[in-house]
């Protein structure tokens, strides 16, 4: 069985056990609250505007989430970003959103499936996804067996299984957290080097992640009560993602 199906078959047992997805904060929404939060726990990495260029930003691979991308961050849900601020990214997609009412899906590993010079050339399509395609017909065929059904055939991450009823990019909240990447999103793209995104089609996201080499959000649940998570998450959708600071 290969990479893409193993994977599919671990979420698709998990989103049996999952519990109902708590779309609302169960907290009255206090913005002036949220803000404070915000400015001083998240914005010396996401930057007071959101734009995802904090004080800190240059020294993280991936860059920070820029929360002023509604098109990829309209597609993450509230109790998505709520977890990732309480337990860290790298726990959330490890526990592939059991208990949490959402399958979480990280990227697998391909490195037993392609030589150097195919992934090579998956990253070149990657950063050229509206140029030329691919050269290498193994590389083209391992992106429509494994990659389409996440990503789209366009690469703009409507594939499927995040956008079953096949909503425009943009449009739609993803089925499976966090949103599949939008190649032809520049502010989403322009966050990762080559080297990170060659280590995550050979190695995958978790292994990628756990190598010390990246970095990648930390748990906050030592720090925030989750009324103060909640806060943040509510001023963020609503500043950053649908309001005022776009």
């Amino acid at each position: 069985m290969n990479a893409w199906k193993v994977c599919m078959t671990a979420a698709s047992a998990l989103l049996g056990l999952a519990t109902a997805a708590r779309a609302q904060a169960p907290v009255p929404v206090n913005l002036e609250r949220g803000a404070a939060v915000y400015s001083t726990h998240c914005s010396v990495c996401h930057g007071e505007s959101g734009d995802g260029k904090g004080p800190g930003w240059l020294g993280q691979m991936p860059r920070p989430q820029v929360f002023t991308n509604r098109n990829y961050m309209s597609r993450l849900t509230d109790q998505y970003l709520f977890d990732v601020t309480k337990f860290g990214k790298l726990d959330v997609v490890k526990r592939e959103g059991k208990g949490r009412g959402y399958r979480s899906v990280g990227m697998p590993p391909f490195n037993e499936e392609l030589s150097d010079p195919e992934i090579k050339e998956l990253v070149t399509f990657q950063r050229t996804v509206r140029g030329s395609g691919f050269r290498l017909p193994k590389a083209r065929k391992v992106y429509e067996e494994h990659c389409v059904p996440c990503h789209g055939t366009m690469g703009r991450g409507d594939g499927k299984v995040p956008n079953p009823r096949g909503l425009a990019p943009g449009e739609f909240v993803s089925e499976i957290q966090p949103a599949p990447g939008d190649y032809g999103d520049p502010q989403f793209m322009n966050r990762f080097t080559d080297e990170f995104m060659t280590s995550l089609i050979r190695k995958g996201w978790v292994a990628t992640l756990e190598s010390k080499q990246y970095t990648t959000m930390a748990a906050f649940s030592g720090t925030l009560s989750d009324q103060d998570i909640w806060q943040v998450v509510s001023y963020i959708r609503q500043e950053f993602i649908n309001g005022r600071k776009r």
